[in-house]
């Protein structure tokens, strides 16, 4: 199945946070559930781009926590997806039947709605720490290593995590090469729009 087009993606988004707004006004919407709900697979960095690429038009609010960016239209988003929505909506509706068979629109916006639980959202972060203690002791890593990421690992379990103390833990494993990749996007999780902790 072809993936989506990026800009149809971004209309799609916007349509489906219309929907909501006209029966949940003040709820906030997980972008990263809505990715998961129209099947479109791609790192958390992503996620975050679209976030802040539609906040910074004007079409949406988001507030990015640990694992998630949670989104809801803005006054001009709901401008836009009225002045294009005929054109939007008649591709929405083929992307419905042919991306979600399965599922009518209204089922979607129950997948929407039952998605948003924050302990989910850190699920994915969970997996790369495994993932890479997996790597670590395949290569048989200084055990120093190894206690970042467990140190890491007990910071993502609280409700307030140490956000800096994670920063440097990160960063100090960033010079392991064969873990690039699940640092790197380790990072993605913890950065936010203004944030500098990391090098």
């Amino acid at each position: 199945m072809e993936k989506i087009k990026y800009t149809d993606l971004l209309d799609y988004i916007l349509l489906v946070l219309k929907i909501v707004r006209d029966r949940k006004p003040k709820f906030f919407v997980s972008l990263v559930s809505l990715m998961r709900v129209f099947n479109y697979n791609t790192s958390f960095g992503e996620i975050q781009e679209i976030g802040k690429y539609l906040e910074t038009r004007g079409w949406i609010n988001a507030i990015f926590i640990l694992g998630d960016v949670r989104i809801q239209l803005t006054t001009s988003g709901v401008i836009y997806i009225e002045e294009k929505h005929i054109e939007i909506k008649e591709k929405y509706d083929k992307f419905i039947i042919e991306f979600r068979k399965e599922k009518t629109e209204e089922q979607l916006l129950v997948d929407v709605f039952s998605e948003q639980d924050t302990n989910e959202a850190k699920k994915p972060i969970f997996e790369l720490i495994e993932k890479a203690l997996v790597k670590m002791k395949e290569k048989g890593i200084d055990l120093d290593f190894t206690k970042d990421l467990e140190v890491i690992k007990v910071e993502v379990s609280k409700n307030f995590p140490d956000i800096r103390l994670i920063g440097i833990k990160l960063n100090r494993l960033a010079s392991i090469p064969f873990l690039t990749t699940e640092i790197t996007e380790l990072k993605y999780y913890f950065s936010t729009p203004d944030s500098e902790i990391f090098s």
